[in-house]
């Protein structure tokens, strides 16, 4: 009988976790140079600018600023 591992890992050579291929859905996805530059921006700004980024006031409701970060 096979030893068990924490991870339920494989303990053969081959069937390692490390060895196998994960495919994450969006590997092959495409993004324009505006989508980047914008991750990029949200990425380094403060926490308080993103009502900046998304053009809008603190003011607005939760559905608004969902509207808005669909729309970048």
């Amino acid at each position: 009988m096979p030893a068990a591992t924490a991870s339920g890992a494989d303990a053969t050579p081959n069937g390692g976790a490390k060895s196998r291929d994960h495919n994450q859905g969006n590997q092959d996805r495409k993004f324009t140079i505006e989508q980047k530059t914008a991750v990029i921006r949200v990425r380094k700004c403060a926490p308080t600018a993103f009502y900046e980024i998304l053009g809008l006031e603190k003011t607005v409701s939760d559905s608004e600023i969902k509207k808005a970060y669909r729309k970048l």
